[in-house]
């Protein structure tokens, strides 16, 4: 027998026909249900027919195009065939009547109305003798409400009410519907109304950026529409640079930047956050400003309203941005020459992942069927035509292969790329109410946590590089914002709609490189195959993206991967703090060359009165006095981040002669890297933490991923008495929490006591 030949699926973008046809249509509309079911396809039975019943290939094939003949048929129905027809077709010849229609809406609604208008108008008209006011009114409410149902039964009474049919119809019912409204009377006046809202807001906006601002000619200037015509000057010239600002140049929108003591960061693998620790120094940049009015309007008009807010929220809204991450890629590019990898939080849609794995279970059942040997095929490699000898057996692969593709799309584009809020991410742990908290993140806002698609970030990341460096007018010509009803609708219409593939493109073409975009997943979905994870992957590869890895708290999540992708994929284990690795290094779950990163805020240490009673430093607390300088000058090094005994005294820590995070990293080969929250932590617990990555790469070999502009940050966050600022941010919480665990109180008490060695445990052989 031949060998297996393994190949990659080359992933497409659809073209027209495909989305059009009435059996992938079918599919779009219906992603819980089984897509493989004997009404999509016949793959499943063939290979049933095949192995009981004898039936002959021939036969097979014919069984599969009858099936979707009738697919056709009823594509071609319902796309061909008027709506108006269609109805009167319905009801006359094929004996559908629409009761619920016909005598709920056409008459109980209208009448209801009527009869409404007519008792709240009763009292004043009698009493004023004006009984032909109330007849006109109530005449007007009935025909009105009359027209209206009429206009609702052509949307809403295609398919029985209360069927899965009316409900899968509901994004289409929801379209139409709008569009029915806008030629009615209240329709237009509503639009009016939306339109001068917009305008309000844009202008609003503008007014508090250029109050912000010194010279109010320039804001004015740069601060214009950025349509997509020609005629528009910030299109038109060339622009030799981003327009970036060297970092000593910088300046933050609350005026308090301040470089780094000890020089820029060596080493950082990637951006934690997506740059938002970047946010306050591109509101200063007016022209980048000017980018994130034209692309997100919305988050333009909301940011403007927080512009003197606390830094902290500032920069907070900013995560997962894809204009604040273009900027900070381009000045890393422009700068630098460098094009630095950016973190995903990334969400899944659970009902396509159970459509996805659907398809992947009955593909690789088809396989094992016609060839045993294919148990360790790649989800998403497939095999040479001329392994399979049957012509029927091969159209059935490539039928699941194209569906399989067609699922994976779709999956990758719809994609969330958002945090999310505590609440969500502690419901997703759990794993119930999936379908509940992937639509809370999708409908949050996107300042506060919430969600976009990751087609539509990659188009507006890679449409802010073109406008930030490139001369040429984006294809098309949106409205003018005058004539939008939402900020949603400016956003939709000033970002073209390209494909992931598309945009990445758009970048080689800026960036000069063949694969400048790299991504880290952070995976926030909980309890999701390993398989899709591998399809995630993969299609992102193909699609020009450099997946660099794939990161979790949860590291069952992760582990093994790699199995599951056509190229390996680095496996990045998160944890909250030192401690935790310590624990997952004693219990088995770090393995040998694991790359791990931890949160920086728990190697740092503020001395509190260790003698003092709890209740003594609780009053201490709340009724002392309290000096936020005097709290960061008693940053210390926690004994066990040190390397060794020599370079103690000029690291600010007490003395250690060896060092058990550097014991750890021998003992398991480890790769070591430090993140922190940019949004809680100070100039000098920074400077403390980029000193201690660049003077000992040996130990912390994945260095610091600053999510910022690296060299620089800011002074307005600073310690309070109730909060701290070195990066642990509510992390701390969960690592306080497991304190309270007897079993594991040994662990991390070394984390509240810097007085005790924390290698003071044996290590595991």
């Amino acid at each position: 027998m031949a060998n297996t030949d393994f190949t990659p699926l080359h992933h497409k973008p659809l073209s027209a026909s495909a989305e059009a046809s009435p059996l992938l249509s079918r599919y779009d509309k219906e992603p819980e249900e089984d897509a493989l079911s004997p009404e999509a396809g016949d793959a499943e039975s063939t290979v049933q027919d095949q192995t009981s019943t004898g039936v002959s290939p021939e036969e097979q094939v014919l069984k599969v195009m009858d099936r979707l003949e009738d697919d056709w048929d009823k594509a071609t129905y319902e796309e061909v065939v008027p709506l108006e027809i269609r109805l009167a077709l319905e009801e006359r010849v094929f004996g559908w009547t629409h009761l619920t229609s016909d005598i709920l809406g056409h008459l109980g609604f209208t009448l209801g109305a009527f009869l409404m208008v007519y008792v709240f108008l009763w009292y004043p008209t009698e009493r004023l003798g004006l009984s032909w006011v109330r007849w006109t009114g109530s005449l007007f409410a009935g025909v009105s409400s009359f027209r209206m149902v009429r206009r609702r039964r052509q949307v809403y009474f295609r398919a029985a009410y209360g069927s899965r049919a009316y409900r899968d119809d509901e994004d289409r019912r929801q379209k139409e519907v709008a569009e029915a409204d806008k030629a009615s009377w209240l329709g237009r006046m509503r639009e009016k109304r939306n339109r001068k809202n917009v305008k309000k807001a844009l202008l609003r906006a503008e007014s508090n950026f250029t109050k912000h601002y010194h010279s109010k000619r320039e804001v004015e200037r740069t601060l214009t529409d950025l349509s997509v015509s020609k005629e528009n000057p910030m299109l038109k010239r060339r622009r030799p640079s981003f327009q970036t600002i060297p970092v000593p140049d910088m300046q933050s929108v609350q005026h308090d930047q301040i470089l780094f003591d000890n020089g820029p960061i060596h080493n950082v693998m990637y951006t934690h956050g997506g740059f938002f620790g970047a946010a306050p120094f591109l509101l200063t940049n007016s022209h980048w400003i000017s980018i994130l009015r034209h692309l997100m309007p919305d988050v333009y008009v909301e940011i403007s309203r927080r512009i003197r807010v606390p830094p902290q929220r500032l920069i907070h809204w900013a995560e997962n941005n894809p204009v604040v991450a273009a900027y900070g890629s381009a000045h890393e590019l422009e700068l630098n020459g460098v094009f630095p990898s950016i973190e995903w939080d990334v969400f899944l849609n659970p009902a396509l992942v159970l459509r996805v794995e659907r398809i992947l279970q009955k593909r690789a059942d088809f396989l094992h069927c016609i060839l045993p040997d294919s148990t360790h095929l790649k989800p998403l490699q497939t095999i040479s035509a001329a392994k399979i000898v049957s012509y029927s057996d091969r159209n059935i692969l490539r039928y699941y292969d194209r569906q399989l593709q067609l699922g994976v799309h779709e999956l990758v584009d719809k994609m969330l790329i958002a945090h999310g809020k505590l609440g969500h991410l502690l419901l997703e742990q759990t794993g119930i109410a999936k379908y509940y908290t992937y639509s809370r993140v999708r409908r949050t806002r996107r300042t506060l946590g919430g969600g976009i698609y990751a087609r539509q970030w990659m188009a507006v990341f890679a449409e802010s590089l073109k406008l930030g460096f490139l001369d040429e007018s984006p294809a098309g010509s949106p409205k003018s914002e005058t004539e939008k009803t939402s900020l949603f609708a400016m956003a939709r219409s000033s970002c073209p709609d390209t494909s992931i593939s598309e945009s990445v493109d758009t970048v080689k073409s800026i960036a000069k490189s063949e694969s400048p975009i790299g991504l880290v997943l952070d995976v926030k979905s909980r309890h999701v195959p390993k398989n899709i994870w591998g399809c995630v992957v993969d299609t992102l590869r193909a699609s020009g993206v450099r997946v660099e890895g794939v990161g979790s708290f949860v590291i069952e999540d992760i582990r093994d991967i790699s199995k599951y992708t056509i190229n390996p994929v680095k496996e990045i284990l998160f944890f909250h703090s030192a401690g935790d690795m310590q624990h997952a290094c004693h219990d088995g779950s770090v393995r040998n060359g694991d790359i791990v990163f931890f949160n920086a805020g728990s190697l740092l240490w503020q001395p509190l009165q260790e003698n003092e009673a709890s209740t003594g430093k609780a009053c201490r607390q709340i009724f002392g006095s309290f000096d936020p300088l005097s709290a960061k000058a008693a940053y210390r090094l926690l004994p066990f981040a040190l390397p060794s005994k020599a370079m103690n005294k000029n690291m600010g820590g007490a003395a250690s002669s060896e060092s058990s995070i550097e014991n750890y990293k021998n003992r398991f080969n480890l790769s070591i890297g430090l993140y922190v929250q940019e949004f809680a932590i100070d100039e000098k617990a920074v400077d403390i933490l980029v000193r201690l990555v660049n003077e000992t790469p040996r130990v912390y070999n994945l260095g610091l991923c600053w999510g910022g502009i690296n060299g620089i940050t800011i002074r307005g966050i600073q310690p309070g008495r109730f909060t701290a600022t070195d990066g642990f941010w509510y992390e701390q919480i969960v690592v306080s929490s497991l304190l309270l665990h007897p079993t594991l109180a040994h662990h991390f008490l070394v984390l509240q006591e810097p007085k005790t060695s924390w290698c003071s445990m044996e290590l595991q052989p």
